[in-house]
């Protein structure tokens, strides 16, 4: 069903915001009803790109702000927007959110709600530098794969580079919170392959349901094995295992989550081994859970999916579930699912550059450098500066932390080993006693 609604956005100009199915769409018109590419293709951005105050996708708030920014423009052309005018907003819209308090609070929160605000301006403005620069808007109608990356711009309309003008100031104009504790990972918080094994050992000694102690230690492989972000984790389907085929004949399938950060849309390599126990455990736990609590017809085909309705797992009760165990644990705040992509990242790091050292052993600028563009592919990342927090963790340890961890590796290399034998036997068990024929007739 197609619902639409009109809103006022600012004198002038009408948006119809439509929604079909899952996904909405937002359409700018003029005075004479004509579509206004710029201001639509930049608002459609924000649907997909706005993350809220409390880090959760908030598309509404997006709007509200950009409509509230245009609004505090009024008869100011976007392309005058200059430092001083963003000061002025980012100064009024503090006052607005602190005189909307119930008590006075921190000042610090009221600075970072401002902050997540002008992200949503800041990228509606570099949407709109980047699409038309001096140019006249174009009003014609804009077409469903029309994608534009965002960029940084002085009040002059000039794209910046981060490394070259420092001193440049740079869009958003965000106040500064001092206090505010760092975001970037501890060396402490990266996890070990020990962490990794006692994790997924205190899934398995702690759950007595076999759906939720599989689902919970398939989350953690997937997040230590592929890399994968939660937003891509929770978005899975079994579909997409039906056939493992592929990875079976070349030791790794190419899997492409649906949701992604930044709204990519890239795969990611899944090795046989992981592949085959997504595969087990659709067929041996989810699908016969599903029939257990009667869902089976109105599942989604979420491949996790909660225990009690059957509906796709959020990413945030995801967070929830693993970081419990982690507190169980008495690990870390910052050592939580996330961390796994961070060791993911360093183990291959150093497994990609011992391989082109072997290639070029004379060159080993150029090596690190094949080793990057290897590394972002793992990473699905779009440049190699997104990849220079891992990098950074990675660099600071030292050589005797490095013995440590490739000690410890070989340690846990026979208890591994072990591991492995118990799970194929218990898979054994679990196909003999449902009588699962295995044997293929041609």
């Amino acid at each position: 069903m197609l619902y639409v609604k009109e809103e006022t956005l600012v004198e002038g100009v009408t948006i119809m915001k439509s929604e079909k199915g899952s996904s909405t769409f937002a359409v700018a018109y003029n005075e004479q009803f004509r579509v206004m590419r710029d201001v639509t293709t930049t608002l459609n951005a924000m649907f997909k790109d706005g993350i809220g105050a409390k880090g959760r996708t908030n598309d509404n708030n997006a709007l509200i702000e950009i409509k509230k920014f245009l609004s505090f423009l009024k008869g100011t052309s976007i392309r005058l927007v200059n430092d001083d005018k963003l000061t002025k907003y980012r100064d009024q819209r503090l006052v607005e959110i602190q005189e909307g308090k119930r008590s006075k609070g921190d000042n610090n929160i009221s600075q970072d709600s401002v902050n997540v605000y002008l992200k949503y301006v800041y990228q509606f403005m570099a949407k709109y530098y980047e699409l038309y620069g001096d140019r006249t808007p174009l009003l014609m109608g804009c077409t469903d794969k029309h994608r534009v990356k965002t960029g940084m711009f002085d009040s002059n309309n000039t794209r910046l580079s981060k490394t070259k003008r420092k001193e440049t100031t740079f869009y958003p104009l965000l106040f500064s919170t001092p206090t505010r504790s760092p975001t970037n990972l501890k060396i402490t918080d990266i996890p070990t392959e020990a962490d990794y094994i006692e994790l997924i050992t205190h899934i398995a000694d702690t759950e007595s349901t076999p759906f939720i102690r599989e689902r919970n230690k398939l989350i953690i492989m997937l997040s230590r094995c592929s890399s994968m972000r939660r937003i891509s984790i929770a978005s899975l389907n079994a579909s997409q295992f039906e056939d493992i085929g592929p990875a079976e004949e070349e030791g790794s399938m190419p899997v492409t989550p649906s949701k992604q950060k930044f709204s990519y849309s890239k795969s990611v390599e899944i090795d046989y081994t992981l592949a085959l126990d997504i595969k087990n455990y659709i067929d041996l736990y989810l699908k016969p859970h599903l029939e257990k609590i009667g869902k089976s017809l109105s599942w989604c085909g979420a491949l996790f999916v909660n225990e009690t309705d059957g509906k796709r797992m959020r990413r945030e009760y995801i967070s929830q579930t693993v970081g419990r165990y982690c507190t169980e644990l008495d690990w870390p705040k910052g050592k939580r699912l996330h961390a796994f992509r961070h060791l993911f990242a360093s183990e291959e790091y150093e497994r990609e550059y011992a391989r082109q050292l072997k290639l070029q052993p004379k060159n080993p600028q150029a090596a690190e450098r094949a080793t990057k563009i290897h590394l972002k592919g793992r990473l699905s990342q779009n440049s190699l500066e997104a990849q220079s927090t891992y990098l950074t963790v990675l660099n600071l340890k030292s050589s005797n932390e490095r013995k440590k961890k490739q000690h410890e590796i070989e340690k846990l290399k026979s208890y591994q080993r072990a591991n492995e034998q118990k799970r194929l036997k218990k898979l054994e068990r679990i196909i003999e006693e449902n009588n699962i024929n295995l044997e293929i007739d041609f």
